[in-house]
């Protein structure tokens, strides 16, 4: 969210409990602010460079803005976007099966995004077992419609939303508490907690593990998550 007035950005990446943050900003008095332009792609998860365009912030007055960004344990973050890809996909998909596709077109992110989508969504996964109608439009085309990336930034690692290089403060899912968090010294505000899905990672061999740090390992080290 961007609020101008309080000179505050906070990049909300997905599964990162980011609908729970909004509120909890909303509870402490941002707002967002008015838009300057409507984009050309779904409007939420934006990368800093987005908000940017999106709201007439030149980046060389980035300076006087804080910028935040709520983020996840990469391997709970992954396992998560699994399971909400299959809702958005409405079919039943193979861990194994999405990480072997995952590796062959994560390259192209993020600059070749739509190329992933070609290649990903309407090419490589398996569109047997999906009730979702692709004969008329692509994937992407159809969740453009509905405002929504189809689980596109799923896939992005966390570390992606700076993409114009600025000090960050991140602030990490797993050392919030319910009547101690540390946001803005706010001592006794209740972080609210909305879509919150229980935490699968350890229920997946060290394999698997292994393989998901290797697509994200710039989460891990730039965010000092320990595998």
């Amino acid at each position: 969210m961007v609020d101008k007035q309080k000179k505050l950005i906070a990049l909300l990446p997905p599964k990162t409990a980011s609908n729970s943050f909004q509120n909890y900003l909303f509870s402490l008095g941002y707002k967002w602010s008015t838009p300057s332009i409507k984009l050309n792609h779904p409007e939420i998860h934006l990368t800093l460079k987005e908000y940017c365009l999106k709201y007439n912030i030149n980046h060389s007055h980035l300076n006087e803005y804080q910028i935040i960004q709520i983020v996840r344990n990469p391997l709970d973050r992954f396992i998560s976007s699994f399971h909400h890809q299959q809702i958005l996909l409405k079919c039943k998909l193979n861990i194994e099966f999405l990480l072997d596709k995952l590796e062959e077109c994560i390259y192209l992110l993020p600059e070749n995004y739509k190329e992933f989508y070609k290649i990903f969504y309407d090419k490589e996964l398996n569109w047997a077992n999906s009730n979702i109608n692709i004969s008329k439009k692509p994937y992407k085309d159809l969740c453009y419609l509905e405002g929504n990336w189809g689980g596109l930034r799923f896939y992005y690692p966390q570390t992606l939303w700076n993409d114009l290089n600025q000090n960050i403060e991140y602030f990490k899912l797993e050392e919030i508490t319910d009547k101690d968090n540390n946001f803005f010294n706010q001592k006794n505000q209740i972080f609210p907690k909305l879509n919150i899905s229980p935490l699968y990672n350890k229920t997946i061999p060290y394999s698997l593990k292994t393989r998901i740090y290797n697509l994200f390992k710039p989460d891990f080290k730039v965010l000092n998550y320990e595998f």
